[in-house]
């Protein structure tokens, strides 16, 4: 069944085979009450798990549990992604919201009376620095 050592179906398909084995040997022993069977006993089961259509059955059987496995780890992983971005554009959506509320109307008229006074020291300095203040004050003074 296992082809080489990194055949995983057929690891799988084995394992699959020393579980319907165990089943047999199980069953044998509650048939006949005892604790033990013969390699006698348990050799029809072998021929039978060593034919070509019983082989096939096990690696089959395994595709069908590694297909699943598969199916169930990706599902599992979508899953969790789907998770953390809805959490991620959760976080984002509710800073976005937090960003375009409207501020009071005297955060508005802070900032208004604000700029005016910047404004109007710029003004102050851009006179004071070119020397246009004297000639502006020079007509109030006469």
């Amino acid at each position: 069944m296992v082809e080489n050592e990194d055949d995983i179906l057929g690891h799988i398909a084995y394992s699959i085979y020393k579980s319907h084995k165990i089943a047999e040997i199980e069953r044998l022993c509650s048939e006949k009450k005892v604790d033990f069977v013969s390699d006698a006993d348990i050799e029809p089961f072998i021929q039978m798990a060593q034919s070509e259509r019983q082989i096939k059955f096990y690696r089959e059987h395994a595709d069908v549990l590694a297909n699943a496995f598969l199916d169930s780890t990706i599902k599992e992983s979508i899953e969790m992604r789907r998770v953390e971005l809805e959490s991620e554009y959760k976080v984002r959506y509710e800073k976005l919201l937090e960003d375009c509320k409207a501020k009071p109307w005297y955060y508005d008229v802070g900032l208004g009376v604000v700029s005016s006074f910047v404004f109007l020291a710029l003004g102050y300095l851009l006179l004071l620095v070119t020397g246009s203040w004297d000639k502006l004050i020079a007509p109030f003074i006469k």
